[in-house]
């Protein structure tokens, strides 16, 4: 499973850096760039944003768990409505003291076409581990499914978001072992996206 989602992800990232080396320029005439529709022409495939990324999942469910998270996604807008991109990031598990590292897709809809806008997002991906610690045996896939709302200051845009998160994992302590858990999570975070 991980290597069809690394896979996935690699031929995503070709694919969008090709497609970033043929995009047009996009409008100068603005007095900022921040209130600039998201995409003024449907029928381009263009760098849009880089989403900087904090925030805390609150665990829920029978193996709820606690983590803190930085995230940077690199997104290309398709349509006005829909952009594509791919990320990486830190995951911390502060009740177990693990670390991991995500690698994801993630897939964004806005409902407006201006920049103050509420979206819809999905991330997905897989995480990797990056320490020795004691609760984690393997970690597999991560879903990440958003609600939120973006406005604009000057030269970015501010993002809020408040998701549902899931982290599959074969999971263990001194006297147990589980295998595919979901360590599933409430997500509240807070972002900037730079404009290209």
């Amino acid at each position: 499973m991980k290597h069809l989602i690394l896979t996935i992800a690699c031929a995503l990232i070709s694919l969008l850096s090709c497609a970033q080396n043929d995009s047009t320029a996009t409008n100068n005439n603005s007095t900022s760039p921040a209130k600039e529709e998201c995409a003024e022409k449907d029928d381009d495939f263009y760098s849009d944003k880089n989403l900087y990324q904090w925030g805390y999942q609150i665990g829920i469910g029978e193996n709820s768990r606690n983590r803190l998270f930085y995230n940077y996604v690199t997104s290309y807008q398709l349509t006005s409505f829909l952009s594509l991109g791919f990320g990486g990031g830190l995951l911390y598990y502060t009740d177990n003291k693990a670390l991991l590292v995500p690698f994801f897709t993630e897939s964004r809809f806005n409902l407006w076409k201006t920049n103050d806008a509420p979206y819809f997002a999905i991330r997905f991906g897989a995480s990797f581990y990056a320490d020795n610690g004691d609760y984690f045996k393997d970690t597999g896939y991560i879903l990440d499914i958003v609600w939120g709302y973006r406005f604009s200051i000057p030269h970015a845009i501010i993002s809020l978001e408040l998701g549902y998160a899931v982290q599959q994992a074969d999971i263990y302590d001194i006297n147990w072992q589980k295998n595919d858990a979901e360590l599933q999570a409430i997500s509240l975070s807070i972002g900037i996206l730079s404009i290209d």
